[in-house]
């Protein structure tokens, strides 16, 4: 008989599974055009050669979506197939960029591993998307293609909650990104300048809950001519062969880096409890003490490290000749969110580098850090409408905006009112229970997984589905990697695991967690 039993829902998830891997980082640029601003028909061969000069692996072409480009570049796109002219370790795809439609005034985005080509045909673009007037229609028609959407041009945010009436520059803001994150699934934002702007905004979703990694662009040929001028680092496995496709899965997790680039590459890395970066820490209501550490091994002497929690600089040190891993004691009253930047220079509120976040969820509450930004972002709607149907940015979808945008604003209050302690929150622990089920084959058993996904609620958004289950045991070596929700008790060879201790690693589209359970014969 086999059983199956929970040790304690662990405080704060100090276990050897998580004990940092040895990552090779990678870099990736997926804002290039060779069309388009002051590039005309730069030669494929040359960003690559590019690409090797600067040290970027990724080099994303986004297909601008006006007709000069499409003209240009449409023949060009392959799906979520790699260019041919890629290598090994620099890989160029061809990815689209929504510009040129009538609804590029509610904010440029980038579409990422989009698999139809006929999304971006010359002579059907105006009826293949479904959003023509505003964006939020196109989240789900990408994402089901397997695709990424996400805001571009953070760094033009530049009134806080007060839209001005003509806002400049008219192309770029992402002014439809507060209503949009309360509906679908943004699975990043970009910056092409890691600024007081894209921080304020980037930070102000944090605060509400919302989970968005980010990512540095160079947008190139339109706001800088050098390949990765600003790009994204981000880690994979040591020994992990580099893929497009494992770009987009570092997406997913959230495990990116936005920063401006350095000769030789550098990198700056955080964990939480030894849990990386996009994941989640959930412990018990009360003061927690976490252990904070972050990377800047490889960061040049001189810097200053700073780690930020809820929008605050909490610790800094400067980055001395040996060169190290700063460690810190972080005592945690409520859910919250940390990250590490390096400031650009001491004369600039610019910085070099900023780490996506991970988040800390106290009794599976969810963060609601700014109720006062809440409720402004719910009359900033209101703005944001008006001034788009006096400019007529929204064609004939004004009442379908309006619908949208008062589902919007409902959040947005919620969110308030769950910040202020005026409405109680769902606070859910994500996993409820390991259990056995039967046998499945002689001296088997079916273990199954049984999971609240309410917990994990941001403003009313799951996250976007169980992925994986991974079984890890007390060494932190995998055991098994389960599809659905059971496990058959058997490691990846197909052999019965032994007793012991080990590690269930939930992934979900963007969250992961773990739970700690003991098989015994």
């Amino acid at each position: 008989m086999l059983f199956v039993k929970i040790l304690k829902y662990v405080v704060v998830l100090i276990i050897p599974l998580m004990a940092a891997p040895e990552w090779d980082w990678y870099t990736a640029d997926m804002h290039m055009h060779v069309n388009g601003c002051n590039n005309t028909n730069t030669p494929i061969p040359d960003i690559l050669q590019q690409m090797k000069t600067e040290n970027i692996n990724i080099g994303s072409i986004l297909i601008w979506g006006n007709p000069t480009s499409l003209a240009n570049d449409v023949s060009r796109f392959r799906g979520q197939e790699d260019d041919p002219i890629s290598e090994p370790g620099n890989i160029i795809h061809w990815d689209v960029e929504i510009s040129g439609l009538p609804g590029n005034w509610h904010g440029h985005v980038s579409l990422l591993n989009v698999a139809q080509k006929n999304i971006i045909d010359e002579t059907k673009v105006k009826h293949n998307y479904p959003g023509q007037d505003y964006l939020l229609p196109n989240y789900k028609y990408i994402q089901d293609q397997g695709g990424l959407f996400g805001f571009q041009h953070l760094m033009f945010w530049g009134w806080q909650w007060e839209p001005p009436p003509n806002p400049q520059p008219a192309c770029c803001q992402p002014r439809e990104m507060p209503m949009d994150v309360t509906q679908a699934h943004l699975d990043f934002v970009s910056t092409e300048l890691i600024n007081k702007e894209f921080i304020w905004l980037w930070y102000s979703m944090l605060q509400a809950g919302f989970q968005i990694p980010i990512l540095g662009d160079s947008d190139l040929g339109c706001i800088h001519d050098t390949v990765g001028y600003y790009h994204a680092a981000f880690p994979l496995p040591k020994g992990d062969t580099l893929s497009y496709v494992k770009f987009i899965e570092a997406i997913k997790k959230g495990r990116t880096v936005a920063r401006k680039n350095n000769k030789p590459p550098d990198y700056l890395d955080i964990r939480v409890n030894e849990v990386f970066m996009g994941d989640t820490v959930y412990i018990a209501k009360g003061n927690t003490t976490l252990k904070v550490e972050v990377d800047a091994s490889t960061i040049e002497s001189g810097k200053t490290v700073e780690l930020v929690m809820n929008s605050e600089v909490i610790k800094s040190e400067t980055i001395g000749s040996q060169k190290q891993t700063f460690s810190w004691d972080v005592t945690v009253e409520k859910s919250s969110w940390l990250a590490a930047r390096i400031p650009l220079t001491d004369s600039t509120p610019d910085y070099e580098a900023h780490t996506s976040s991970i988040f800390v969820l106290m009794d599976g509450c969810p963060i609601r850090n700014d109720p006062t930004g809440a409720r402004n972002w719910k009359t900033y709607l209101d703005k944001y409408y008006q001034i788009s149907v006096s400019e007529n940015q929204n064609g004939s979808s004004s009442s379908e905006l309006q619908e949208k945008i008062n589902i919007a604003k409902a959040v947005w209050e919620d969110i308030a009112l769950e910040g202020e302690g005026n409405k109680e929150m769902t606070c859910v622990e994500p996993v409820t229970s390991i259990q056995k089920k039967g046998k499945d084959t002689p001296g088997a058993t079916l273990i199954e997984f049984s999971i609240d996904h309410k917990g994990l609620l941001s403003a009313g958004e799951l996250p976007g589905g169980l992925k994986r289950i991974s079984i890890f045991d007390i060494q932190g070596k995998l055991v098994s990697v389960v599809q659905g929700l059971s496990w058959d008790g058997k490691n990846i060879v197909g052999q019965l695991a032994g007793d012991g201790v080990y590690f269930a690693r939930f992934e979900f589209y963007r969250l992961s967690h773990v739970v700690r359970f003991s098989l015994v014969r």
